[in-house]
Order: structure tokens, then sequence, then C-alpha cells
């Protein structure tokens, strides 16, 4: 018995393995904006409004979140909470207005309680769901 192993055949597979790699994290990148923006806007969507500063807050800060809320209790960019880690691998979104955790808890009559849980819940089954279909598709032999 002989077994023969060729080194530029070894080279070969560890440049298709590479291209795979590359694409599957663009891939997965890709999923991982796209479920997270999909969370940002049903939060915003669900958000209970009064002085609209808890909804501006939530995610990503835009030029025209300034213009929501009150006078007296203006939105800021300092009250919203969007960190991408990982090159976009790992995207933590929230807000640093304390009340948040209140109107998730149900203190409004507008949302229901634990509306952010379940948009995390369902983003994360979404994501979970992308990156499986990924893992099989990137998984195949051309």
């Amino acid at each position: 018995m002989k077994i023969t192993v060729r080194y530029d055949d070894l080279v070969q597979e560890r440049t298709i393995t590479q291209r795979k790699a590359e694409a599957l994290i663009r891939s997965v990148k890709r999923n991982v904006r796209a479920v997270s923006l999909a969370v940002e806007r049903r939060v915003k969507s669900e958000m209970p409004v009064d002085t609209g500063r808890a909804r501006a807050s939530w995610g990503h800060w835009t030029p025209k979140d300034a213009d929501i809320g009150r006078i007296d209790n203006p939105a800021s960019p300092s009250d919203s909470l969007w960190k991408e880690d990982g090159g976009g691998l790992s995207i933590e979104q929230g807000t640093n207005v304390e009340y948040v955790t209140y109107l998730n808890d149900g203190h409004s009559k507008q949302a229901p309680a634990g509306f952010i849980d379940r948009a995390e819940e369902i983003g994360n089954q979404e994501l979970d769901r992308l990156v499986e279909h990924d893992l099989i598709i990137f998984s195949r032999d051309d």
C-alpha cells in the first residue's frame, strides 16, 4: 500500500479553504448587520412615545433625531448606543436613557412588557438561521 501527498495539492486546497472562509465571514458580517438593523427598526417602531427621547435614543443616532423630544427633555447623541466589534461580527445596540428599562418592564400601556427582549430573541433566531444556512452553503465541495 502506498499513499502519496503532493505539496501543490495541499497548497491548492488551502487556497480554496481560505477563499471559502473569507466568503463565509463576509456573508456573516452582512447578516449580522442586516439583522441588527432589523432589530433596531423593530424596537424603535414598538417603543412607547411620550417625548420621543426613548425612541430617538435607541441604536443609531442621526441628525433628524435631534428634532425629537421636548425642549425640557431633548434627545442627544450621548443617549444612543451602537457599537460594532470584531470587524462587524458583533454589534451591540441600545440606549443610555435609564427609563427605557421601565418601558421594557411594561410600565407603559403603549407597549407590552418585554418588547425589547422579544426583538432581541427574534433577531438572534434569525441570525442563527442565516449563519446555519451559510455554514451549509460554504461547507459544500465545489
